[in-house]
């Protein structure tokens, strides 16, 4: 038989043919037409238009599996989680079911689940099942309306003030939307790792620079990574725990999961995703561990199962997306001179005029640095940060 795998990305970046090319058996791909030209060595390829959004992709795998049968489906992006579980459990195949997938997906659905562990989760409701009003007056302001399926934080509204409410009641939205009691938090954390056999084999958890809502105050977020023997981390390792196995999970998978610290040092869930980090954390683990985790789930859930990654990194890494300023861009450096600064992509655009960020993608610098420890890196952060701000000209 063989094995179909939903893909969006160029082969460079999702290397599927040299991660399973141990594999005797056939590949099959349906992605978006771009990604789908770069593997002319699978046996199928079928390239969709507007691929994430696009509700033919399902009726395509039925047709496909109804000529040439497959035995697993690999999709590792956050909007294919659905789509892939509802494949799966209609064939019965291996993997991620419906009921899991939408577990992790769907906030609401993740958060009930979550409520039942030890694990404090903030007030919520789904938008349909209540009003943003009635909301308000029992939990009060602010409050963090956001997608019940959303991811990368877009579409995310902190609303602080009445006249703020007043503002979005007053126009159209997503209907499928839900509304939280803001956390009033001191640090964010994250927490990765991989799950083979329904046990967690490895993880490692970032204390955010900054949070993931931070853009909506035109400031960078990014994140480093915290030492295994670190008080939070080991904390950290626990509340993970629990939440994974309030939910649904996978036999096999990788998880992001997001805590908020309070002053009064509880931690309280944010959410989780049944997939790697997004943004450069996949860099830093990588460079941390040594330990490509797309390669790795994607060899475990085709029976690839590889040796388990070292729990101790070789180096504390850290990383800054760096907003660029609602100016216009008159100048900027052409590198990093640091040695310690191992990964950096500067792609503001001189003479252009930067408008207001849509989400924390939205940057005109990105870096990484390396330490031997998580002081150090965070040092390393604020010295980029301020040789960047030395170094660029607004207007």
């Amino acid at each position: 038989m063989s094995i179909l795998i939903f893909n969006r990305h160029a082969k460079e970046r999702k290397p599927y043919s040299e991660w399973l090319a141990t594999l005797p058996e056939e590949l099959f791909m349906i992605g978006s037409d771009k990604a789908v030209e770069g593997f002319e060595e699978f046996s199928v390829r079928i390239g969709v238009q507007n691929f994430p959004e696009n509700e033919l992709v399902e009726e395509e795998a039925l047709q496909l599996y109804a000529s040439r049968p497959f035995h697993t489906l690999i999709a590792l992006e956050e909007s294919d989680l659905i789509r892939a579980g509802r494949l799966r459990t209609r064939l019965g195949l291996r993997g991620q079911s419906l009921e899991s997938a939408i577990a992790f997906r769907d906030k609401c659905v993740m958060k009930e689940h979550v409520e039942r562990s030890s694990v404090k989760v903030p007030a919520f409701a789904a938008i349909a099942d209540t009003t943003l009003t009635k909301f308000v007056e029992k939990h009060g302001l602010p409050v963090v309306i956001k997608p019940r399926t959303g991811f990368a934080s877009s579409d995310v509204h902190l609303i602080r003030t009445q006249e703020e409410l007043n503002d979005f009641l007053s126009k159209s939205h997503n209907p499928n939307l839900m509304v939280e009691a803001f956390v009033h938090h001191v640090k964010m954390y994250h927490s990765d790792g991989l799950i083979v056999g329904g046990e967690v084999i490895f993880d490692c958890s970032f204390e955010y620079l900054n949070d993931c809502l931070s853009f909506n105050l035109g400031k960078g977020v990014g994140d480093v990574l915290l030492e295994p023997d670190d008080a939070m981390s080991i904390r950290l390792k626990k509340a993970v725990r629990e939440v994974l196995r309030s939910l649904p999970t996978p036999n096999i998978c990788a998880f992001h999961a997001e805590f908020f610290l309070t002053p009064q040092d509880e931690l309280v869930f944010c959410e989780i995703a049944s997939r790697t980090a997004g943004s450069w954390s996949p860099h830093c683990i990588y460079h941390s561990y040594r330990l490509e985790m797309d390669r790795y789930v994607t060899r475990a859930q085709c029976g690839l199962i590889d040796p388990i990654p070292p729990s101790n990194p070789k180096v504390i890494t850290a990383h800054y997306l760096m907003p660029p300023r609602t100016k216009k861009l008159i100048s900027m450096p052409e590198k990093i001179d640091y040695p310690w600064c191992v990964r950096s992509r500067l792609n503001g655009i001189v003479g252009k005029t930067y408008e207001r960020q849509r989400n924390y993608f939205d940057t005109f610098a990105s870096f990484m640095v390396e330490g031997s420890s998580t002081e150090q890196a965070k040092k390393r952060i604020l010295q980029v940060i301020e040789y960047l701000d030395r170094q660029t000209i607004w207007e």
